[in-house]
């Protein structure tokens, strides 16, 4: 059974800044584990002006230019370098409103990594939201509910849309 075509989703410069380098980073990621680097510069290089704005696609160019970019991602202390990083600004206080930013930022991520979910964190949100309403939950539980809604589905950025756009169900290797 053929998946129903939805709305267009986000593409290009449509994409906010922040989730497109996200999203980019995923793409780059995913393609450089499972076929190499010359697979994640190409994938990069098709998506420039149609997926990711050709800026994006030109700043991650350069950027995998530098020295070292690709030995780091083919060492074991990915990870141990990634919590060595110095912070890009100082220690600030986090606001609730902050973390709602943040939270969206993710949704919108999320949303846009396949043309079948195009606002769905959004729609859940809304939903969780309108029930809770009626339940009467307070205003912070409901904030809660908010951010639980939009992060609902972060676990589909570790999963290649080779499986998520699939018609039907994934395989056990899958």
């Amino acid at each position: 059974m053929e998946r129903p075509r939805k709305a267009p989703w986000l593409a290009g410069e449509a994409i906010p800044l922040l989730s497109a380098i996200a999203l980019l980073a995923q793409v780059v990621d995913i393609f450089h584990t499972e076929r190499g680097r010359v697979a994640a510069i190409a994938e990069a290089e098709a998506r420039a002006g149609t997926s990711f704005s050709r800026e994006i696609v030109e700043a991650f160019l350069a950027a995998q230019a530098g020295a070292g970019f690709w030995d780091v991602l083919a060492g074991d202390a990915v990870a141990e370098r990634v919590l060595a990083l110095d912070p890009a600004v100082d220690a600030a206080e986090v606001y609730e409103v902050y973390l709602d930013d943040i939270a969206s930022a993710f949704a919108d991520v999320e949303d846009t990594k396949s043309p079948f979910t195009a606002d769905h964190s959004r729609r859940v949100t809304h939903y969780a939201d309108m029930i809770a309403e009626e339940f009467g939950f307070d205003l912070q539980h409901r904030r809660w509910l908010r951010r639980a809604g939009l992060l609902h589905d972060i676990g589909k950025l570790a999963v290649s849309n080779q499986i998520l756009d699939k018609p039907g169900k994934p395989d056990e290797a899958e």
